[in-house]
């Protein structure tokens, strides 16, 4: 079995930019959370009507899968070991749950370069 993905938001944006690093993504198997796609949504409210967003966000909901007390778990443990980075919640919630999955993070976000587990793709 190939290696599974968990894109977090900075990759929903990067693909629908068109990036091509990004898109070339989609031929595997991809995961995020509906965390991710609250995010995404409120990112694309300030370009786009609530229609426009709400059809956006409906196509990447057959990536979502649920997220468990576990993830929310090492989410706060992760969040509070690196506080000094003021990662966002959902940040947190994504890489952990892409950690207990054993996905590979897929992010831009600087504050995940290096990190164990994550494709940093800028």
């Amino acid at each position: 079995m190939g290696r599974e993905y968990f894109l977090d938001t900075y990759a929903l944006i990067e693909i629908l930019r068109g990036n091509a690093l990004y898109k070339q993504l989609l031929n595997e198997t991809c995961h995020t959370t509906m965390m991710n796609l609250l995010e995404l949504h409120y990112i694309l409210l300030k370009d786009f009507s609530a229609e426009k967003s709400d059809e956006i966000i409906t196509t990447y909901k057959p990536l979502c899968i649920p997220v468990t007390l576990a993830d929310i778990q090492l989410a706060s443990r992760y969040r509070k070991k690196r506080s000094k980075n003021q990662l966002s919640y959902i940040d947190c919630l994504g890489y952990s749950t892409a950690q207990n999955n054993t996905f590979v993070f897929v992010t831009g976000d600087k504050e995940f370069a290096g990190e164990s587990g994550v494709k940093f793709m800028k």
